[in-house]
């Protein structure tokens, strides 16, 4: 049923449910319970035949079906450093993300980030080194 259908369903029961008795409260609850099997059972008939049908595919196309729902690995580059601590050049800074606490110091001594960038040479502007 189409949702619509379901609600339209819905507003009609609603109108017999408060005369019903136990007895046919419990034959109400049977039906929608086998029509929930029920349809459990075509959807599980319905993916059963779309998985075969999706196999039989890969199969002819010769692609193997575990590597095509694979999850695409995602690879985190680190960016390379842009700027260098003049007193100690082993503290390099990319200027993503917080900056560290010299860069903070040497910008409160009045150097600017121009002042901390790493001297580059030789660098080809479409490639970008």
């Amino acid at each position: 049923m189409a949702s619509q259908e379901i609600i339209e369903f819905l507003s009609v029961f609603k109108e017999y449910l408060p005369d019903f008795d136990l007895q046919t409260a419990y034959q109400v609850r049977d039906l929608v319970l086998n029509k929930v099997v029920e349809l459990e059972q075509k959807l599980a008939e319905n993916q059963q035949a779309l998985r075969k049908e999706m196999l039989e595919k890969a199969q002819e196309l010769g692609i193997d079906i575990a590597e095509l729902f694979q999850e695409p690995v995602k690879v985190k580059v680190k960016a390379p450093p842009k700027y260098q601590d003049p007193n100690d050049p082993t503290k390099t800074w990319s200027g993503k993300g917080k900056a560290p606490a010299w860069v903070k110091a040497a910008l409160e001594s009045g150097k600017t980030l121009d002042d901390l960038r790493i001297p580059t040479t030789n660098i080809d502007p479409e490639v970008g080194f």
